[in-house]
């Protein structure tokens, strides 16, 4: 009991303490107000130390975003030959600050002609017959068009090793570091690595290679 006593008698002083700041928080009245505007100063201060920290690290105060200015077609003139061709189509624009973006995901394209050439999903035109048509693009109120022209659809097609035979060993992965790509090659036989080199490879497998 005399241990109890003493610790009761020794924590006395500090219970007192806590009690007068308890009280005294109790008596200051805060209202929504006057929290907002401790939110907004401390929202306001921690703005400005960004500020300042990004200054002091030598990077540039943000901005407002520039305007658009023009838009292209990339490229500026579509040319297919054959049943077998297409063209990726890229829309780059240019704003007022100078710096580019490309902006094909946010455009909406269009061939005037769909018995020349159609629109693919991933933004690509393909032959649909010879001819010539027009390819429109618009984003954010500016339009552009690009001539397409297509030739030879009807032609057959010109089988190609550097097109046609070099892309399927690449794709299984023939031409791999770990396969036949590898430095000194598989099993005595080896073909440039991601067939960077078409004539080399062709040579290989048309001369050297074992039957």
């Amino acid at each position: 009991m005399h241990c109890r006593e003493v610790r009761l008698r020794n924590s006395l002083p500090l219970l007192a303490l806590a009690g007068g700041w308890l009280a005294l928080l109790l008596a200051v009245p805060v209202t929504h107000a006057g929290q907002g505007a401790v939110r907004a100063g401390l929202q306001t201060s921690h703005a400005t130390t960004g500020v300042k920290k990004l200054v002091a690290a030598g990077g540039a105060v943000p901005t407002a975003a520039a305007a658009l200015t023009r838009i292209e077609i990339l490229p500026h003139s579509i040319n297919m030959s054959g049943s077998h061709s297409g063209q990726r189509l890229v829309i780059e624009g240019t704003y007022a600050d100078g710096h580019q973006e490309d902006l094909t995901a946010q455009a909406a394209i269009a061939v005037s002609n769909p018995g020349v050439a159609s629109l693919e999903k991933d933004n690509s035109v393909v032959p649909r017959g010879d001819g010539q048509a027009t390819v429109t693009a618009s984003v954010l109120g500016h339009r552009v068009t690009a001539p397409l022209t297509v030739a030879g659809f009807t032609t057959a097609a010109t089988w190609s090793f550097r097109n046609d035979v070099l892309p399927v060993m690449t794709k299984v992965g023939c031409n791999s570091g770990p396969c036949h790509g590898a430095a000194a090659g598989k099993n005595g036989f080896k073909l440039t690595l991601r067939g960077y080199d078409a004539s080399i490879d062709y040579f290989t497998l048309t001369h050297q290679a074992a039957y």
